[in-house]
């Protein structure tokens, strides 16, 4: 389906792939806008019309803003039903409030936003971290917008930071919002809020009492386990108008906040209590134990980091998905520990006597990888010569018994099989090791019928 609302274009389709999905019309829906500058003329009207800066630039906001610069791209988000990202989108029209075709109406715009807002379940005043506002460079344009944002978002405990992508990347019109999404999403990756392009001075014809642009990089931090939550504008010529809420996903393997309580791991299998019974039963129920490896630059980082972990709350997780995530997810620094829990009280225990210095034997196994030293941007780097490494691939690069063979020539091999099989009955109720259990490496020589 084709969508043409001029420059909000974007968040109009987006509307309307999230309403097919939460309808069931669709499973999936694509996203996407584009803009080729192939002909002239469009151009020539444009600059025509006055909208269009006479030194190329767009300036969003800023006192000399005069115009804005044309620029192709595209763009393309894809949406499931597992999409968690998009806390709300909405659309509507200026009507003929605004009093001219190219005008756009900043009470409008205000009313879309707190209807976006609200309809989420979230307050703009308070609840908005930043706005990637439309912010072309047109006089008439930043004023309008810039005063609803201000209208929509003021009234909260502090100013809110609004900048626009188009200083830096021009205006694709109607794939604008591509490149809007593209930065907020980073932003609430990076966490960082990035300082506006082409920035002098604000246009005194804005409310600046309630909004500010950023001017240089600093830190998107919350509080209180907040996630971090944006605001998108999209306005179109003719008066179409459109507004996006971008937050946070917070996946509950990477939920870590330490300072946030006890953890609160599903080790076993949970129930239909109430949300407290829940999480005291979590703390004492028995499940299958974990292994949970840590890792950090140095000794004193690594028993921080432990701490931290010990404190920390994971919510809706179970410790498998935490290792999981761990295991292939994080770097695996110089010195590393591995704690050994069934439940997540046994965890936070352990954790908080390792990290004081005072560890259960055969519950935290700690220290450096053995023949390695850290290279640079944290990377490793073999100190030594490589030893011969055995794989047991699967694809047919090793023959019949080939592991007994070696487990019975081979002294390292044998060792590090016999070790490997102690941690593993460490780690079950019976003791017993899977070489005692299954008769691996150990058993006869088997021929094939």
């Amino acid at each position: 389906m084709a969508v043409d609302t001029a420059c909000a274009s974007t968040l109009t389709v987006l509307e309307s792939g999230v309403a097919a999905i939460q309808s069931g019309r669709c499973d999936v829906a694509i996203v996407g806008g584009t803009i080729p500058l192939l002909i002239p003329e469009t151009s020539v009207g444009y600059d025509e019309m006055g909208v269009l800066a006479p030194d190329g630039v767009c300036k969003g906001f800023d006192a000399r803003a005069n115009g804005y610069e044309r620029s192709e791209g595209y763009g393309v988000v894809p949406g499931t039903r597992s999409t968690a990202s998009f806390a709300g989108v909405r659309i509507s029209h200026c009507g003929n409030v605004s009093g001219g075709l190219t005008k756009p109406s900043r009470s409008a715009q205000a009313e879309l936003i707190r209807d976006t807002w609200h309809g989420a379940g979230l307050d703009p005043r308070n609840d908005a971290d930043f706005v990637e506002a439309h912010g072309t460079g047109t006089p008439v344009g930043d004023t309008e917008e810039g005063n609803g944002i201000a209208k929509a978002f003021g009234g909260g405990k502090k100013k809110v930071p609004m900048a626009s992508s188009k200083a830096t990347f021009g205006h694709m019109e109607p794939a604008a919002a591509c490149v809007s999404l593209v930065k907020a999403c980073l932003v609430i990756d990076r966490k960082t809020l990035l300082p506006q392009a082409n920035w002098t001075q604000g246009n005194p014809d804005i409310d600046w009492s309630e909004v500010e642009v950023p001017t240089q990089s600093r830190p998107l931090t919350t509080r209180d386990g907040k996630l971090i939550t944006i605001g998108i504008n999209a306005f179109g010529f003719g008066g179409s108008n459109s507004h996006c809420i971008v937050q946070e996903y917070r996946d509950p393997r990477r939920a870590v906040a330490p300072g946030g309580g006890s953890s609160s791991w599903c080790f076993g299998e949970g129930g239909n209590s109430s949300q407290a019974q829940q999480q005291q039963k979590q703390q004492q129920q028995q499940g299958r134990p974990a292994c949970v490896p840590l890792s950090a630059t140095s000794v004193a980082a690594l028993s921080e980091l432990a701490a931290k972990w010990a404190d920390g709350e994971i919510s809706e997780a179970s410790a498998a998905d935490v290792v999981a995530w761990l295991v292939k997810h994080r770097s695996h620094l110089q010195q590393r520990c591995c704690i050994v829990a069934a439940s997540s009280g046994e965890f936070r225990d352990e954790a908080l006597k390792w990290s004081s210095g005072e560890p259960r034997p055969g519950k935290v196994v700690s220290g450096k990888p053995v023949g390695r030293s850290l290279g640079s941007g944290g990377s490793y780097r073999l100190a030594k010569q490589a030893s011969v490494l055995v794989v047991f691939a699967g694809q047919g690069q090793q023959h019949a018994d080939m592991g007994r063979d070696l487990y019975a020539t081979f002294d390292v091999f044998r060792a590090t099989v016999d070790e490997c099989g102690r941690y593993y009955a460490e780690m079950h109720p019976d003791g017993a090791s899977f070489l005692e259990k299954t008769g691996f490496f150990r058993g006869g020589r088997r021929r094939p019928s």
